[in-house]
């Protein structure tokens, strides 16, 4: 298995990388790289979810890799849903989304597919209304760190 990139609904609205089986992080950063070309396919912000499955089966190099990806998430202006984010992957996304003032209120962790669809509906539809990302509700990194 590898990971693989499509449209999370037909308004294409939302990017959906797919973490599945054995994945290396090369695999997940080409998956990225292909997210965001077909993100400039239309004219509004795409956001994207990030989804690790099974849980905890990350490659072996995960620690390493994992600033760096997230430091070209933060390239954007989108923001990311991770799912299936457990044990050392939680805690150093918390800790990375902390730090950096790119990351900062645009990654967010969800326990499931469909919490992860609903974060970015209340999200966006907040950003739509004028308050920032730091206003919502929301499972955010930092609010489960305590």
């Amino acid at each position: 298995m590898t990971a693989t990139v499509h449209w999370d609904n037909p308004h294409h609205t939302t990017l959906r990388i797919a973490c599945r089986g054995r994945w290396t992080w090369q695999a997940f950063s080409r998956a990225l790289e292909q997210a965001e070309l077909l993100a400039t396919t239309v004219t509004h912000r795409v956001h994207i979810i990030v989804e690790f499955y099974p849980c905890g089966n990350y490659p072996d190099d995960g620690l390493m890799r994992l600033p760096y990806l997230l430091e070209r998430m933060g390239d954007s202006q989108r923001l990311f849903v991770i799912v299936g984010a457990d044990g050392e992957m939680d805690i150093l996304i918390k800790a990375f989304s902390r730090a950096s003032a790119a990351l900062h209120n645009r990654i967010f962790i969800a326990s499931t597919l469909a919490e992860a669809r609903a974060l970015l509906k209340v999200s966006v539809g907040h950003s739509l209304h004028g308050l920032a990302w730091s206003d919502l509700p929301l499972s955010h990194p930092q609010e489960r760190a305590s």
